[in-house]
């Protein structure tokens, strides 16, 4: 029986030390270390900007053309502006099917007509030089900035234009700056479309 005792005890006394070795052990063990991380570089400063500079939004066109508020048509990416030179937009809207000149009776000079396919160019002259003085469209091949062509209604143009307009007989006159631009209705239908510098110098 003693023996037995002391046999039982010698057992539990191993695992007791077996055990707190290993506890000892993961004590005693180094616990790896974390790899370095290489940190950045601080970013380098960024130089204030000026803040004169303007922004691509802010940037003011080049064109360098002054024209008159009002009324203007887009004609083969050509803007033309009523009371601008006229011989820049010939030029650029290239040669015409006919060109007409007479004695102004309106202007002092003569007065000068540039004849296209479904548009005519008119101009006056002011110390020799010559000014869009209207555009007519004669056809639905070209619109208004607001797609409004001849042969569409009157409906159609009060919905593009409103009915703030000026009304004489079958004529029906917006007015923007020194600008109109007039539609002749006939039986609801447009029948043509005019563009025209009002503020043309007269005689």
């Amino acid at each position: 029986m003693f023996y037995r005792v002391t046999f039982i005890m010698l057992l539990i006394t191993t695992i007791l030390l077996a055990g707190c070795g290993a506890h000892t052990s993961d004590l005693n063990d180094t616990p790896p270390q974390p790899e370095p991380v290489n940190t950045p570089p601080p970013p380098e400063s960024v130089p204030e900007q000026n803040s004169n500079t303007p922004t691509p939004d802010e940037e003011q066109p080049q064109n360098g053309e002054d024209v008159p508020e009002g009324f203007f048509i887009t004609i083969n990416d050509v803007e033309i502006h009523m009371g601008v030179p006229v011989l820049p937009i010939i030029e650029k809207l290239g040669e015409p099917l006919n060109y007409f000149e007479a004695p102004s009776c309106a202007f002092e000079g003569i007065d000068k007509s540039w004849f296209y396919n479904s548009f005519e160019i008119h101009a006056y002259p002011v110390d020799e030089e010559d000014f869009i003085l209207s555009v007519l469209l004669i056809d639905d091949v070209y619109g208004t900035d607001k797609y409004i062509y001849i042969g569409m209604s009157y409906d159609d143009m009060v919905a593009a234009y409103g009915s703030d307009y000026e009304h004489d007989q079958e004529q029906y006159m917006y007015r923007l700056g020194g600008t109109s631009l007039s539609f002749i209705v006939s039986y609801d239908y447009i029948m043509s479309i005019t563009y025209r510098y009002e503020d043309a110098p007269q005689e």
